[in-house]
């Protein structure tokens, strides 16, 4: 196992990203930072990089003492973050938690007294080891540790991918503003590929039980991305509030303690209302990909009506209907015993302050503006019904400290 590995990129039979993934397949080396030397910096390149899982670039020419602070920055970082949720575990357990399989009995850090200098403490943990390419002979396995029981092994497991998701969301959240700022097109465009691959890249990591409602969002937001990518028009202002959103929510859904089926006990339910019969049923069926088939209503009576028989997680209102407009439908939904507090997204091409000021006196609480991606009707479900839900749920824990990257 590695605290870190260097590789190359150009390499004959092999190159530097095919090896990356296949490393990332290895039982001891699954998350062990990569960093690529090449020279290489165009826009595939990083786009090879993160879909390979890669952790980081150095460009060449480089300097010998930039590749040695480079690789204490990566270990002497994750070992401070390992250490710390180590503690935690043991204060959250009777049991103290298992040796980490890739370090000798001998080599065990010992317990450090409150207010020990922080030196004191990482002189304890065992040597370095650096992978590069080609690899240094086989080093002699490890004596054998105990297993770890199920729990502490998932805590653990967990603890270390935690803090990279909480770093991969603030690079996500820090482009999504950059594309906010710029007006040129080719900028804005890369800047969407970007912020795809990362996000592309985290939801791969969130593929696992204990983060369901994560991945489901994460999914989502991936989609979304990947259309703003292929139409940067279509990422208008509203629009990249809805990823903004989701990105956000996805930290707090990272957090250990949230629920695994968040989204499934019980089943989200939703309402499309709007009288043009091709532009409702596009609706219900984009969302039918995530969702049990939402109910729809032609008009604001007939809303009304099934709202005073069913409870809602989330009502799509179109604003401009016929006979009954939909900020008045949405007062008179508010009116009713089971959906009193049921957040109501407004559809509508007009985004003015007389509009707004109409959706907040009716108890509306977002809009989704004409034209739209039916991907971000999906994501912007997904973060209203699932941020409303935490919010009913216990408090899940803290979370963990930022990677020394952020």
């Amino acid at each position: 196992r590695y605290d870190v590995i260097f590789l190359d990129v150009r390499m004959p039979g092999m190159d530097g990203f095919e090896l990356c993934s296949k490393i990332r397949e290895t039982a001891l080396n699954p998350s062990a930072p990569v960093v690529f030397v090449t020279s290489l910096r165009d826009f595939e390149t990083r786009a090879k990089s993160l879909a390979s899982s890669g952790t980081d670039l150095i460009a060449k020419p480089f300097l010998t003492f930039e590749i040695a602070v480079k690789a204490l920055t990566l270990v002497l970082g994750e070992r401070l973050q390992t250490r710390s949720q180590i503690a935690e575990a043991v204060n959250q357990s009777d049991q103290p938690p298992p040796l980490p399989a890739a370090v000798p009995p001998a080599e065990i850090p010992v317990p450090v007294p409150a207010g020990a200098p922080v030196a004191a403490s990482i002189a304890t943990v065992p040597t370095v080891e650096i992978a590069s390419v080609p690899p240094p002979a086989p080093a002699a396995a490890p004596p054998a540790v105990a297993p770890a029981t199920p729990d502490v092994e998932t805590r653990e497991s967990l603890a270390m991918l935690l803090p990279r998701l909480v770093a991969s969301l603030g690079e996500a959240r820090r482009q999504l503003l950059k594309i906010g700022q710029s007006s040129d097109g080719l900028v804005r465009q890369e800047i969407l590929g970007l912020t795809h691959l990362c996000i592309r890249s985290l939801t791969s990591q969130l593929d696992r039980p204990e983060l369901r409602p994560a991945f489901q969002l994460g999914s989502a937001l991936e989609r979304l991305l990947k259309r703003f990518h292929d139409k940067p028009e279509s990422a208008a202002a509203s629009a990249l509030h809805t990823a903004a959103a989701a990105v956000d929510l996805l930290e707090e859904l990272c957090l250990p303690g949230v629920k695994p089926d968040l989204a499934t006990a019980p089943a989200i339910k939703i309402l499309v209302v709007d009288d043009e019969p091709l532009a409702r049923r596009a609706v219900v069926g984009s969302l039918e990909n995530a969702f049990f088939k939402p109910d729809s209503a032609a008009d604001g009576q007939v809303a009304i009506a099934l709202a005073a028989t069913k409870p809602y997680d989330l009502i799509f209102m179109d604003a401009e209907m016929p006979g009954m407009d939909g900020f008045t439908a949405c007062a008179r939904v508010r009116a009713t015993a089971l959906n009193q507090a049921t957040p109501v997204v407004f559809v509508t091409s007009h985004t003015d302050a007389r509009s707004r000021g109409l959706s907040a006196a009716s108890g509306g609480n977002d809009f989704v503006v004409k034209p739209f991606l039916f991907a971000e009707l999906t994501v912007k479900a997904l973060t209203i019904v699932l941020r409303g839900r935490l919010q009913k749920s216990p408090a899940p824990l803290a979370a963990p400290s930022q990677s020394p990257q952020q």
